[in-house]
């Protein structure tokens, strides 16, 4: 994830801020919210990601502009401070992973203009989905089946990503924090927002427009990529 552009024109705020990951270390790119309070802990900012996806990105801050390896200090043994963006209105260009953990399987085989698959989320119409090679405008979209633009050969191996429609605020991060995840059921928390959506091919970014992006066949798989623009809407300079 990285700095995309300001909402009033001008330029990303970076500061040393207090940061904490349980063992692991912090990446560049990484989306920040604030953690626990209190105590021996007190204040400090942790990755954004949360496998249950309720409260993700809660009172998130910004982007990491560094790596650190944070471990398990807290306050009482002096915090470990990184680098991170800390405007409240940055937009962030975040890309839409790949890799098997962060794909969605389809589970009904289909040579038609159906997309069927267990708990797709409700209401996501004007949504793309992007089998290797193959892009897609979705038409009409209800809960566990869609209709896309144009047929597409799929079967119970084949899998996809959801690039969400713009306006969209349940979204899903990776579990890294560093892009977002693709997920048949809608995510539970509202803290960011869809901005708007490009496709990169061959490392040329394009706002996707139906026009233009619809039925899209033969995608080189090495060098496409989708990616969101996101705001914040639970900054946590503003969040009590």
């Amino acid at each position: 994830m990285r700095f995309y552009r300001c909402r009033n024109g001008g330029y990303p705020v970076i500061m040393d801020v207090p940061v904490y990951d349980d063992g692991t270390a912090l990446v560049a790119g990484a989306l920040v919210m604030r953690g626990a309070h209190g105590g021996l802990t007190n204040s400090y900012y942790i990755e954004a990601y949360i496998s249950a996806n309720a409260g993700e990105a809660l009172a998130a801050l910004g982007v990491m502009q560094e790596s650190v390896a944070t471990g398990s200090v807290k306050a009482v043994t002096g915090y470990t401070y990184g680098k991170c963006i800390i405007n409240d209105d940055v937009h962030y260009l975040a890309e839409y992973l790949q890799t098997t953990s962060h794909v969605i399987d389809v589970t009904t085989a289909s040579t038609s203009t159906t997309l069927t698959t267990t708990s797709l989320e409700d209401n996501m119409d004007g949504a793309w989905v992007y089998f290797t090679g193959n892009l897609r405008f979705l038409v009409d979209s209800g809960n566990g089946s869609s209709t896309m633009d144009s047929a597409v050969t799929i079967d119970t191996t084949s899998d996809f990503i959801k690039i969400l429609p713009v306006g969209h605020q349940l979204v899903s991060l990776s579990t890294c924090s560093t892009g977002l995840m693709s997920k048949a059921v809608a995510a539970t928390s509202i803290n960011l927002m869809v901005v708007e959506n490009y496709i990169g091919k061959s490392g040329l970014n394009q706002t996707m427009r139906y026009a233009t992006h619809k039925a899209l066949s033969g995608l080189p798989k090495e060098t496409t990529k989708f990616y969101s623009e996101i705001c914040i809407l639970s900054h946590a300079l503003h969040i009590k």
